[in-house]
């Protein structure tokens, strides 16, 4: 999204978006036959959504390898220990189910694992230094998100902590949007309710900023509005059906 002058504004959201419920049951209609990083928590492995997604991977006949320890708020450490475990494996696409923190890790690992990208250290190294990262392709995205909130999923952005500096970074590329995002509210439903307040009045809090954003053109504030109209309606109803 660009803004030239006030009576000229862009519009630009190349991530495919796929809405319905149980849209990841059939991974086939969304991914490619070639090899896959999968991308989780450990909350989903302890639940079983990991063992049904590698089943459908399995059955699909896709190689695969799993990162399954992300956690909330990725650190440097957390990034290089992920590709540290992926060594010598080099996706051709990236799928990725569960919170921001996961989206944001995987979009991480797409841009690190690129040939030419010199790997985790050397990205770490880049942002702490506040130097321009390379040019590059990140590896393909599918996103599934299974909070509300944070919009990674069709966003080109990602955070990454510096645990021992306490220090945020960012990462930005033009091409860091997902290639597709799967939204299925069912996944929704196995949330505690502290997170799903949490991540609720963050959906409010996104489009709040939205409004007020000195680059908010009129799209953007049809989409805010209608964003705080569902969000308002919704949840005070989940707090006495959470699972509704």
């Amino acid at each position: 999204m660009a803004e030239t002058n006030e009576n000229s504004w862009g519009f630009d959201s190349p991530t495919q978006i796929h809405f319905g419920i149980k849209v990841p049951d059939d991974l086939s209609h969304y991914l490619e036959s070639v090899d896959t990083l999968f991308v989780t928590s450990p909350g989903f492995v302890r639940r079983g959504v990991a063992e049904q997604v590698t089943k459908s991977l399995g059955a699909m006949g896709i190689g695969y390898k799993m990162v399954s320890e992300a956690t909330a708020n990725p650190s440097f450490n957390d990034l290089e220990e992920a590709s540290a475990s992926l060594a010598g494996f080099t996706p051709k696409q990236i799928l990725a189910i569960g919170g921001g923190s996961v989206l944001d890790l995987a979009k991480l690992l797409s841009f690190v694992l690129c040939e030419s990208s010199g790997g985790a250290s050397a990205v770490v190294e880049t942002l702490k230094a506040g130097k321009t990262l390379p040019s590059l392709e990140p590896i393909p995205m599918i996103a599934v998100p299974t909070t509300s909130g944070t919009g990674s999923e069709v966003t080109p952005f990602a955070t990454v902590w510096d645990s021992d500096a306490k220090k945020k970074y960012s990462l930005a590329a033009a091409n860091l949007h997902p290639q597709k995002a799967l939204l299925d509210p069912s996944l929704t439903l196995s949330l505690p309710w502290g997170i799903t307040l949490s991540t609720g009045i963050d959906a409010v809090a996104q489009a709040l900023e939205s409004v007020w954003n000195h680059n908010h053109d009129p799209e953007t504030g049809v989409l805010a509005a209608k964003s705080l109209k569902l969000s308002f309606e919704a949840l005070p109803k989940l707090k006495n059906s959470p699972n509704d």
